[in-house]
């Protein structure tokens, strides 16, 4: 048995979504949903896999089907209105989050609802998207299937902070003399950053340009450029204070690639990287 995927074109989706679905919890399908793993979780199954499921349940009356989704393992929820999706990094997810109260449970989902999702304890988020809804009105007990479901799409935001330190102690001598990735559509160097920063793109682009972001662990803008047509740009960023920032890179409207980059000064870099 299989989750099937129900996919709906009435609405945008996210840039880089993945899709899913839960089920009726008293039907044959019933199901949770694991956001990292991308995957259904029957049943049977570990409920320590599981983020969160429907909640229809055999002591409703009748029992009808549910618009409901309940957190499972401290995944929590908040209703993003007129939250900018396509522009959305780890940051402003994070900083909206924080500034709004968070429930267990969220109720009464309709199609074209976005929630910001706070994936268990950790620091990990998701933006998801409520793409369509089956609801029949009906139950066993009245000629219904209880294969009634709620289908989204979502695009996961890992915390780079780990990703960072690891990019630090490995890769620095590496990114001073980049090469290519055989996937890679662009390369970013150096990490930690003395002065200038470089993007080098794979081609030129003749009509959107790229777009580079670069915010500091707070969400709050300190650098935007305009749109980048050539294949190599150079940004000198001599005069921000040290710490770490995130630089987003936009395509479209939409964010392509994010990286954490340090910027420190030069004592600090010759003590590190004599």
């Amino acid at each position: 048995m299989t989750c099937m995927v129900v996919m709906s074109n009435s609405i945008d989706v996210l840039a880089e979504f993945q899709s899913g679905i839960v089920y009726n919890m008293q039907g044959p399908k019933a199901s949770a949903w694991n956001l990292e793993e991308h995957s259904c979780k029957w049943l049977y199954q570990n409920n320590f896999e599981k983020d969160f499921v429907n909640t229809t349940e055999i002591t409703d009356p009748l029992p009808f089907f549910r618009r409901t989704l309940k957190g499972l393992n401290g995944t929590t929820f908040v209703k993003a209105a007129n939250f900018k999706t396509k522009e959305a990094t780890y940051i402003s997810v994070k900083k909206y989050f924080e500034k709004h109260v968070s429930a267990k449970v969220i109720r009464n989902i309709k199609v074209g609802e976005v929630y910001l999702v706070k994936i268990r304890n950790s620091n990990d988020y998701a933006i998801l998207k409520i793409s369509s809804i089956k609801d029949d009105g009906s139950s066993l007990l009245y000629d219904g299937n209880n294969l009634d479901f709620i289908a989204f799409e979502y695009r996961l935001l890992k915390d780079p902070t780990p990703e960072a330190v690891t990019f630090l102690d490995n890769n620095f001598e590496k990114e001073l003399q980049p090469t290519w990735d055989s996937e890679a559509e662009m390369i970013i160097y150096p990490n930690p950053v003395l002065d200038k920063i470089h993007v080098k793109f794979r081609k030129a682009r003749d009509n959107i340009g790229w777009v580079v972001i670069l915010e500091n662990m707070n969400g709050d803008k300190v650098f935007a450029s305009e749109s980048i047509y050539e294949t190599h740009w150079v940004n000198d960023f001599n005069y921000l204070p040290e710490g770490r920032y995130v630089l987003s890179i936009l395509k479209n409207e939409e964010v392509y690639l994010q990286k954490v980059i340090d910027k420190n000064d030069s004592k600090k870099l010759s003590e590190v990287y004599p």
